[in-house]
């Protein structure tokens, strides 16, 4: 697997007996899961209607040896679950305000929950928001390279953040708490994804506007980078 798809893998805990990936698309963390984890039931969900006779043709060894342990579904999100019916989720691959959304929609899910990994495409600031919002916080981060962009995988369970800092709040808590090595060139790299919008004095992003929540955490992000190029100069 690539190492986007191998860091939410290993973020998933080892003793999880129930698993659902959501937007499983080809379903490469399903195949890794049943066939490296060989007591896990995974539940795959997935909004596009081929999805699972797709996975059926393509992976028709994998499902033949896992039998019961694999259950499919077609379905929007975590409405397509009921609570209890997995330990916890994985959402790779999704927009951050699509997450967020899905969150959101299944309340009775997500409090059943005992963790969550999550992985955005992209920072767009609303992932960390929304598990304060639901109860959950970040219990580990991790950041990690692949084909030459960064990925947060966040694993989130139940309980309040224990940090009131607001830049390590909006950036990762845990990144900044373990002074995490790679988070400066995170940061760097976020910097100049919105060079553009930097140009401009986030203009687009001014309170009121659609994305005044995101350019409050852009306003933030100097100070954050100054704070992580300080631990590494440390």
């Amino acid at each position: 697997m690539r190492p986007r798809l191998e860091a939410i893998f290993d973020a998933i805990p080892p003793d999880a007996g129930a698993v659902a990936d959501i937007g499983y698309d080809l379903g490469n963390l399903l195949v890794a899961l049943l066939s490296r984890r060989r007591t896990v039931n995974v539940v795959g969900v997935e909004v596009q209607p081929g999805a699972r006779e797709r996975f059926l043709d393509t992976h028709a060894a994998v499902v033949a040896e896992a039998g019961p342990r694999l259950t499919l579904r077609t379905g929007d999100g975590l409405t397509a679950l009921s609570p209890g019916d997995v330990e916890g989720v994985a959402i790779a691959g999704i927009g951050a305000h699509n997450i967020a959304a899905m969150l959101r929609a299944a309340p009775e899910v997500v409090a059943a929950l005992d963790w969550l990994v999550l992985c955005p495409p992209r920072f767009d600031g609303v992932i960390r928001p929304a598990l304060y919002e639901l109860g959950f916080h970040p219990s580990d981060e991790r950041l990690v390279r692949d084909r030459g962009h960064t990925y947060e995988v966040i694993v989130a369970r139940p309980g309040p953040e224990p940090t009131t800092d607001p830049v390590a709040r909006a950036f990762g808590p845990r990144l900044f708490e373990r002074r995490d090595p790679a988070l400066v060139g995170y940061l760097e790299e976020l910097a100049a994804s919105f060079a553009g919008a930097y140009d401009h004095a986030l203009a687009d992003y001014r309170p009121g506007s659609r994305k005044a929540a995101l350019g409050a955490k852009l306003r933030s992000l100097p100070d954050a980078l100054a704070r992580a190029r300080a631990f590494t100069d440390g």
